[in-house]
């Protein structure tokens, strides 16, 4: 409803919101990944882990995005809002990776540190806006995605 809301604001702001989830996907197929290749590199099946870790990317970014989202719509740029959500999911998928690491035991340390690097990888490339913020996202409030 929000989003056909911010619709009719301003297609750009409904445009950004859409992009916004489909950032998070991508994100959280990465730390599925993550999960699968850690699994794996202990000899386990990597489904179960895979399905384990989305369901918790997801829930993680849940009540982050429904906020950023609400602030959408008095957002001045909607594309430095979006590159404000990118940098704060980002974040977010990145402190679950590094628990799930923790908790990965003693799987092998070589695998695990190259099953980082991949991940590493695939959630830059989930957010590529956050690498260049550009001057209007510097203006954006990180926690909420919304400029001041």
């Amino acid at each position: 409803m929000a989003v056909i809301l911010l619709h009719e604001q301003d297609q750009r702001y409904a445009t950004e919101a859409l992009g916004a989830v489909e950032d998070s996907y991508a994100g959280v197929r990465a730390l599925g990944d993550l999960a699968a290749d850690l699994a794996r590199a202990s000899g386990r099946d990597p489904e179960a882990p895979r399905e384990t870790a989305r369901d918790l990317g997801f829930g993680v970014l849940d009540g982050p995005y429904r906020q950023w989202l609400a602030g959408l719509g008095t957002a001045i740029d909607p594309g430095a809002a979006r590159t404000a959500w990118q940098i704060t999911a980002h974040r977010i998928l990145s402190k679950a990776a590094d628990r799930q690491l923790t908790d990965s035991g003693e799987t092998g340390w070589l695998d695990d540190a190259a099953s980082e690097r991949v991940f590493r990888a695939r959630l830059n490339r989930a957010f590529p806006l956050r690498h260049d913020p550009g001057p209007a996202a510097e203006k954006a409030d990180i926690s909420e995605g919304v400029s001041r």
